[in-house]
């Protein structure tokens, strides 16, 4: 993971700040926490613990104020960063913070870094779809996420001029054959400046499943993500359940997981 593609998906979350420090350039390993974070009055309050991070680990959880890391008293997500920066991966943190009434002490162990995808895949796990609505290429109107609503839903974000994302057509064909008729959805969006491309592209392939347009990345972006090809599994009730990157899947991987969005 490039410490710009790691940077890129911190800016992307908002006012809400991720704490995956970066080491000094050129670092092999960085020291990572796991948790998104803004300021408030008194210190940081903590938004969302990331699954299996090592604030989950040490016991952190989304309303905390943290009030002091180390001997340094924090009030700002910066102050946060500046300190974890500072450290090594396997040190211990000690945090001072606020949760409701009482005054606790936790430790945190730092951990190296996951990779750009695994990051990606730990901030989106059992969180809400973000809305949107996709003009379709190879059909008439849009659809939205929302109308979808009820029905477990494959997003597959694309480009017709991404030879790996090309790949993963003939799984997701036969995973459209075989569970299309039990209520999944396979929702395509194709990232192409311009739809004559994808529609070159959809009379060679003859895709049976909805084709959107994802116009400059604008859907992608809701994802925080930049990177075709993406395939994101949603659930009937919207909740995000898995978030797979490359090509490098079988199809026995995604049949598990169309079995498993419609139980």
């Amino acid at each position: 993971m490039t410490t710009s593609m790691t940077r890129k998906i911190a800016a992307g979350l908002g006012a809400a700040s991720l704490l995956l420090v970066v080491g000094p350039s050129g670092a092999l390993a960085r020291p990572w926490a796991g948790f998104t974070m803004r300021a408030a009055p008194g210190g940081v309050r903590v938004d969302r613990v990331l699954p299996t991070s090592p604030a989950a680990r040490a016991g952190l959880r989304s309303g905390d104020l943290i009030f002091r890391v180390g001997s340094a008293r924090v009030s700002a997500p910066a102050d946060v960063v500046r300190i974890t920066g500072r450290s090594k991966v396997g040190q211990l943190l000690r945090l001072r913070l606020r949760r409701g009434r009482r005054a606790l002490t936790l430790w945190l162990r730092l951990r190296k870094a996951p990779g750009a995808a695994a990051l990606l895949r730990l901030y989106w796990l059992n969180r809400p779809a973000p809305a949107f609505t996709a003009p379709l290429i190879n059909r008439s109107g849009s659809k939205s996420l929302a109308y979808l609503r009820g029905k477990p839903v494959i997003l597959y974000f694309w480009a017709s001029w991404c030879d790996s994302c090309k790949l993963n057509f003939p799984k997701l064909k036969r995973l459209h054959g075989q569970f299309a008729g039990k209520g999944l959805v396979i929702f395509s969006l194709s990232q192409d400046k311009k739809t004559s491309k994808t529609k070159k592209t959809l009379r060679l392939l003859r895709l049976p499943f909805l084709v959107g347009h994802n116009y400059r990345n604008r859907i992608g972006r809701l994802f925080l993500s930049n990177k075709v090809p993406t395939l994101v599994a949603i659930d009937r009730k919207g909740v995000v359940r898995d978030l797979i990157r490359g090509s490098g899947y079988g199809y026995q991987r995604l049949s598990r997981l169309a079995q498993k969005l419609l139980r």
